[in-house]
């Protein structure tokens, strides 16, 4: 987590002192130096919330939903039920794993440049049809696995969900898959 909190604190430092111009020059890469602060944010914001909703961390204070115990099909079950417990939640991720998305390929195409990777117009430019390509290619399969875990049918599965209506606790899972008969 460190890293990652060292670069969203970062990320914050250079938000909040950063002067965009895109009122001044509308050029694309001023939409691309604003739209990488915004996704930024938003990335960080979703991470935390992502950490609170699905990480064990998160679950003394009413998150922590998926369970990483088990095979692959219960930690699939729990994290379908994770992000089938409540509408908002496939939204708020596919929010997130776009900017995220985003954020990372429009980053890589910029640490090329900024470390000297790339140095003329043509290799930036071909750095940024690759970027683009990875960009769009790794929303593809974030947003086919939200799908996924939206569409999963928990019922199919061969467990049985035990919701107490009393309680705004997630659902427990009693497999019967391997039940005795």
């Amino acid at each position: 987590f460190l890293p990652l909190l060292f670069h969203g604190l970062l990320g914050v430092h250079i938000w909040l002192t950063g002067t965009p111009n895109i009122g001044t020059y509308k050029y694309g890469g001023n939409y691309r130096y604003v739209l990488q602060r915004v996704t930024g944010g938003i990335a960080f914001l979703f991470i935390i919330y992502h950490v609170w909703h699905m990480h064990w961390l998160g679950a003394p204070l009413g998150g922590g939903k998926f369970e990483a115990h088990g095979h692959a099909g219960e930690m699939a079950l729990s994290a379908a039920q994770a992000i089938q417990h409540a509408p908002y939640i496939g939204i708020l991720y596919g929010i997130g794993v776009l900017a995220a998305v985003y954020h990372l390929a429009n980053g890589i195409w910029t640490s090329l440049i900024t470390w000297g990777v790339t140095i003329g117009a043509s290799s930036q430019r071909n750095a940024g049809y690759v970027c683009a390509a990875f960009g769009l290619a790794l929303a593809v399969v974030g947003l086919s696995g939200l799908r996924g875990f939206k569409v999963y049918d928990i019922e199919a599965d061969g467990h049985i969900v035990h919701q107490d209506s009393s309680s705004p606790a997630p659902a427990t899972v009693v497999s019967t898959a391997h039940a005795p008969e």
